[in-house]
């Protein structure tokens, strides 16, 4: 609660109003204890329990909101590591999964649909074997990046694993995710990725499965996706299937 307050706030208007705060406990203290105990003058007292908490409560809060701060930044920041792809900035496979699952059981609660189309790069062998690794990791940055231009803001896409990508596409059924797949063909037709000298050209095969009410699991699904991806690679590559149900 105290994290969520400090991150809509600045440190400077919370030391603000804790030491008004502060100000106004203080004197509250001493007013009480001069009706009910001293019953004498308050001018003293008064001056005092403003002036203390005006000097002292600024110094401690600065300080205990920084540090508090410092620490909702560093937790947050993990957050982001935890799920996130170390070399080229998307969501993990983990994190996906994740998403994908919440997505699945919405569409199950909702009678719902959406799609999944797993890409996989036809030529990252021969990148790696010919332009080395260091060329194959700044392709994958690369085209994540092109990827990022392609999708909606609902739309996401992790690491899959190696030279493979993952797409979720909530409420989008068979027509609407072949037009994404053609977007994508279309993009990247005659785009080549330039690494120091050389210009390399990426090629990739996409499996795509869409949700419908016959799909029992999440892990059918992702089978469904495999194997359009199988069908993909066996026709040649560079290309996509849907699967079939």
């Amino acid at each position: 609660m105290f994290r969520k307050i400090l991150r809509r706030y600045s440190i400077t208007s919370i030391t603000i109003g804790m030491t008004l705060i502060s100000i106004l406990l203080s004197v509250g203290i001493t007013w009480g204890i001069n009706v009910f105990v001293y019953k004498g003058p308050l001018e003293e007292g008064l001056a005092i329990s403003i002036l203390a908490p005006l000097v002292i409560a600024p110094l401690m809060s600065v300080q205990m909101l920084r540090l508090i701060h410092k620490l909702d930044q560093t937790e947050q920041q993990l957050q982001v590591l935890s799920h996130t792809d170390e070399l080229t900035q998307t969501y993990n496979r983990r994190y996906f999964m994740q998403y994908l699952q919440q997505e699945f059981q919405r569409a199950q609660r909702c009678a719902g649909t959406f799609s999944i189309a797993i890409l996989d790069m036809d030529n990252f062998k021969q990148i790696n074997d010919q332009w080395g690794h260091l060329a194959g990791d700044h392709v994958l940055r690369e085209v994540t990046h092109l990827f990022r231009g392609q999708i909606r803001q609902a739309d996401v896409f992790a690491r899959y694993g190696g030279d493979e990508f993952i797409f979720l596409f909530p409420q989008t059924n068979r027509q609407e995710v072949q037009i994404w797949a053609e977007r994508i063909y279309a993009a990247f037709a005659g785009r080549s990725i330039d690494v120091e000298d050389v210009k390399i050209r990426p090629l990739f095969s996409i499996g795509v499965a869409v949700f419908e009410p016959s799909v029992n699991t999440l892990d059918e699904l992702l089978k469904q996706a495999d194997q359009a991806l199988y069908q993909a690679k066996h026709r040649g590559g560079n290309q996509f299937v849907q699967n079939l149900n």
